[in-house]
């Protein structure tokens, strides 16, 4: 929970600063995710292979959209699914993604973006994770 919650929230802290995600960080993450579950032995591989699913399925979405969603939010998804499963990677990217079309509704009343601008993505999933904690 620990290495997941510290891997977001640099990832989204380089995200909001940079507007990229660190693949590095994420491969990083994702090493330590298989590292937790082999120590642990909680796990199996089934389990790691179907929390990746929801990255996965994001990255092939990104490349067929021409990166609506980028290549590096799927990459995130990917890290999270070998942390927390499929079914609690899925409540992730959907409560990210309610926090971030609300996010973007308060930036376009207040001018702040248009409406063709992109805003950072994983500032929202960090968010989404802190919440789901709660």
């Amino acid at each position: 929970m620990i290495v997941l919650l510290v891997s977001l929230f640099l990832c989204a802290w380089i995200d909001w600063k940079t507007e990229r995600v660190s693949v590095p960080l994420l491969l990083l993450g994702g090493m330590a995710a298989v590292l937790l579950h082999l120590f642990a032995q909680e796990e199996s591989v089934f389990y790691l292979m179907t929390g990746m699913s929801v990255g996965i399925a994001l990255l092939l979405y990104s490349l067929v959209t021409h990166e609506s969603i980028g290549y590096g939010d799927g990459c995130l998804f990917v890290m999270t699914g070998l942390f927390l499963g499929i079914w609690e990677n899925l409540v992730l990217l959907l409560l990210a993604s309610v926090l971030a079309g609300i996010g973007s509704a308060v930036l376009l009343f207040f001018r702040k973006k248009k409406k063709k601008e992109r805003i950072p993505f994983v500032p929202f999933v960090f968010t989404a994770y802190v919440l789901l904690l709660l």
